[in-house]
């Protein structure tokens, strides 16, 4: 009979962002193999303000696929909005005792803050998809009861998806599989968020990880963090790394001319939280300074969103004189954006602090050519992929004199001559095919029995 998989993601056409592509890919495949497959997902007209859209990405959703759109609710994001419009009380104008009264007034002031985060935190969990979450379980119940599926495969994060796939999995009484595409309750860049918050996640993931018949991780540091952290319960656990589209690349022709001879080193996506690359920039500074660099025939480019860095880039580069060699620009279509990954001389990666995810976009800078530097951490994901593949440099993020080194490294194996990667390394058909095996698995009740060494369906997939 033809397998049935309901597919559950709160990132999906025409959303843009990175999460979007491996779930798209293995639809696609999935679709490409004979399987039906029904989607369920965000509405647009519940995106969150911010969310990159893309209204070409639809055109890649195979006409067969059945798409359920369910609208998040986000009453929680109203009383959030209220509360962040609070104030807190003026200050006394009295002379008399001023400097207690305004001490008293600031602690006052913390500590309405800090009680304000904590009800946003609360009324966010287990993330600020949350709201999506009662009316993607009931337009996907309701969708099901007409086709009813054989599997479930749900992606995260967000990870309201994965709470999703687990009461629908519940509801219908049919195998499930969470595709965990980066870490959760014990993600390096949450620990300074509050203890609740953490509780909460490793309540919610330990749920996940006990009621799924089968556990993906993109990169095999979570995998391993998992099975240490879960013991038993790893037989049920596969790796399947990340990948992209090399159709995407097809009939691309670089055009180097557009760039007037110049030497450019390209980062696409956007920039948030730790990826703050202000030591690239004074990197790039000393170079140019010390002759190492030519100003006229060097260019950094930015293209995509500046999110909260705590620094203003652009300042930066005016402060360190760099205003004619750094360019921003802004979100641009994904078919452009390829297109200038492939312009480029050299694309750059910025992923410090966490060792264990590896961004989807490297997969594409490897599929576009052109050598990568990657700020990274060693030992890391990120670092091992780009070095092992022979994709590039990777160096600490925040190293200067390493960064300057390496700028001046990129731009020699630009010009000498690059061998590219690989096809393998990158090729996110094999990966889907991959995805494909452990959904057969799940349904045929086989996924054990890897574990076991016995035979099964799943070839490719690495535990």
């Amino acid at each position: 009979m033809t397998p049935r998989a309901l597919v559950v993601a709160c990132n999906f056409p025409p959303d843009a962002s990175v999460g979007t592509m491996r779930t798209l890919r293995l639809i696609r495949h999935l679709t490409a193999s004979g399987w039906r497959v029904d989607v369920v997902t965000i509405a647009p007209e519940g995106f969150r303000p911010g969310t990159v859209v893309d209204p070409a990405l639809l055109d890649k959703v195979p006409p067969a696929v059945s798409v359920i759109r369910a609208t998040p609710l986000r009453p929680f994001e109203r009383v959030s909005a209220r509360l962040k419009r609070a104030k807190a009380p003026a200050p006394t104008s009295e002379r008399s005792g001023a400097s207690a009264t305004k001490g008293a007034a600031g602690e006052r002031q913390g500590s309405a803050s800090r009680a304000r985060r904590a009800i946003s935190a609360a009324l966010a969990l287990p993330d600020r998809e949350v709201s999506w979450l009662i009316p993607a379980v009931w337009r996907g119940w309701r969708h099901a009861r007409r086709a009813r599926p054989d599997v479930i495969y749900s992606s995260g994060p967000p990870f309201t998806g994965h709470l999703a796939g687990l009461a629908l999995a519940r509801l219908l009484s049919v195998p499930w599989v969470a595709d965990f595409r980066d870490p959760w309750a014990r993600a390096p860049w949450r620990e300074d968020r509050f203890e609740f918050e953490r509780r909460a996640w490793a309540i919610f993931e330990r749920l996940v990880v006990e009621r799924a018949q089968t556990v993906v991780f993109a990169t095999e540091t979570n995998q391993r963090d998992f099975a240490r952290h879960y013991g038993a319960a790893t037989a049920q656990f596969f790796v399947v790394s990340n990948g992209c589209d090399p159709a995407d690349f097809e009939g691309m022709v670089p055009k180097v001319e557009r760039h007037g001879g110049r030497f450019v080193l390209l980062h696409a996506g956007s920039l948030y939280g730790a990826r703050n690359p202000a030591a690239l920039l004074r990197a790039l500074a000393s170079a140019i300074e010390k002759g190492r660099l030519d100003r006229s025939r060097f260019r950094l480019r930015f293209i995509g969103r500046l999110g909260s860095l705590g620094a203003d880039l652009p300042t930066i580069a005016r402060q360190l004189n760099l205003a004619e060699v750094v360019e921003f620009a802004s979100h641009m279509p994904r078919r452009e954006s390829l297109q200038e990954m492939v312009d480029a001389s050299a694309l750059l990666v910025v992923q410090p602090v966490t060792t264990v995810s590896i961004p989807a976009k490297l997969y594409e800078y490897m599929a576009a050519g052109r050598p990568i530097l990657a700020l990274a951490e060693p030992g890391g994901e990120t670092a091992d992929l780009v070095e092992r593949s022979g994709a590039g440099l990777a160096v600490l993020a925040d190293d200067e004199a390493a960064i300057e080194d390496a700028l001046v490294s990129i731009l020699a194996l630009s010009r000498d001559g690059f061998a590219s990667v690989d096809r393998r390394a990158y090729d996110g058909d094999e990966r889907a095919a991959e995805l494909r095996a452990i959904l057969t698995g799940a349904i045929e009740g086989r996924v054990a029995g890897v574990a076991n060494g016995q035979d099964s369906p799943i070839a490719g997939a690495r535990q």
